[in-house]
């Protein structure tokens, strides 16, 4: 399909729609102010549907951890990969890769890290001003936590019964295939010509779609596309 449509034009129309979002609520904990997810939904509602703008997400991985917090109860923390293709009326389109994380207590954590992804999804392809460093509403004290919490690449993809996080080659292939289809929209290739590459590249035997071809790529394969498009990107003006 091709990308070089009318997406280029709703985005920027949404843009100048959408503007600045206030950050009208507080953390109570910590006491900063942020921008609620329902707040960023509502403002961008209504630009995205004047402009014919939708968005269609793919989640390319997930690792859950098992955390204990200081009052002696249980947090589960998730981490998704999600890709956002954002579709205009002639079908072009463009595709964002981000992360979401979340913890809680109960079975909301991938649902907390789906809206947290999708949030920054939008404000960052549609440039909305940021006076700071954005965050969300609750802060959870966890037992022992004198560390950051590990990224994706950090944490493994399993309950681990609250010990420590350590880096496998499951989440290294989660951080590469994020990479590599960062790098892939940074030069303007469609999902189609990445898609075609690896099969060609690797002789994989046609997968239906880029998320199937990335997911039966091993850790070095994944490591070898990388450079090769990191060199493509040098070589751009």
């Amino acid at each position: 399909m091709n990308e070089a449509g009318l997406i280029y034009q709703a985005i920027t129309k949404v843009m100048a729609a959408v503007g600045a979002i206030e950050k009208g609520r507080r953390n109570t904990q910590q006491n900063y102010a942020f921008r609620g997810i329902d707040d960023v939904f509502l403002a961008f509602q209504r630009p995205l549907a004047e402009n014919g703008v939708f968005y269609v997400p793919e989640v390319l991985d997930k690792v859950i951890n098992e955390r204990p917090t200081k009052s002696g109860g249980v947090m589960i923390y998730t981490v998704l990969t999600v890709a956002y293709t954002f579709y205009a009326s002639d079908g072009s389109h463009v595709r964002a890769v981000v992360q979401g994380e979340a913890m809680d207590s109960g079975d909301k954590s991938s649902n907390k890290a789906m809206s947290a992804a999708l949030k920054y999804a939008l404000l960052q392809i549609f440039c909305v001003p940021v006076e700071q460093e954005d965050a969300d509403q609750e802060t959870h004290e966890l037992a022992g936590q004198t560390q950051p919490k590990p990224t994706a690449a950090q944490t493994k993809a399993a309950f681990t019964k609250g010990k420590p996080a350590t880096t496998s080659a499951g989440s290294d292939a989660t951080a590469l295939r994020a990479e590599l289809c960062s790098i892939n929209q940074r030069l303007g290739y469609s999902d189609a010509k990445l898609l075609a590459w690896l099969i060609k590249r690797f002789t994989l035997t046609d997968p239906e779609t880029l998320a199937a071809a990335l997911a039966s790529l091993n850790v070095e394969q994944l490591r070898e596309a990388r450079e090769v498009f990191r060199a493509k990107l040098t070589e751009q003006p």
